[in-house]
């Protein structure tokens, strides 16, 4: 199961492929809008741009071809699957996982340093917005409690 943010990260990237494949702008559209639905207009680009940098690493550095499926599809590919683990264990900070992970992805992995850097830029941007996401549902879960209370003081005084 895939977190929001991974499965928005997996709808990015095929969009962004889709561009390399068919050439066509609309794939950068779609992939800006959901980045921006998610992150706002300021960080949606970059985190779009962040993408498109590890797109471009995989393209010069993965030895043969690479699959992807569809934006909005459900399942997942193989390739899919091993680029958001190697992500995950980034962004977890598993040095053995991320090892291990990355000659799946690139199959030479003494080369894959922009890939690296790359994921390590995705991996770092997810982190922030999870570590917001969690500190804005902290706030509202003190807020209401704090709300709670006042309506049963407001009650009782009644």
């Amino acid at each position: 199961m895939f977190a929001p943010i991974e499965m928005l990260t997996v709808n990015i990237f095929r969009c962004i492929c889709d561009v390399y494949v068919s050439g066509s702008g609309e794939g950068w559209d779609v992939a800006l809008n959901a980045a921006d639905k998610e992150f706002g207009p300021i960080r949606g680009p970059e985190y779009v741009a962040r993408v498109t940098s590890f797109i471009r690493a995989l393209r010069v550095e993965r030895q043969g071809k690479f699959s992807y499926l569809g934006y909005g599809c459900q399942h997942i590919c193989n390739d899919e699957l091993a680029l958001m683990t190697l992500i995950k264990a980034i962004r977890l900070k598993d040095e053995c996982a991320t090892k291990n992970i990355l000659h799946d992805v690139v199959r030479i992995s003494d080369a894959a340093i922009r890939t690296c850097q790359t994921a390590d830029l995705i991996a770092n941007f997810q982190a922030s917005h999870l570590r917001q996401i969690a500190e804005q549902n902290s706030c509202d879960a003190k807020s209401a409690i704090g709300n709670d209370n006042q309506n049963r003081a407001g009650v009782w005084l009644h």
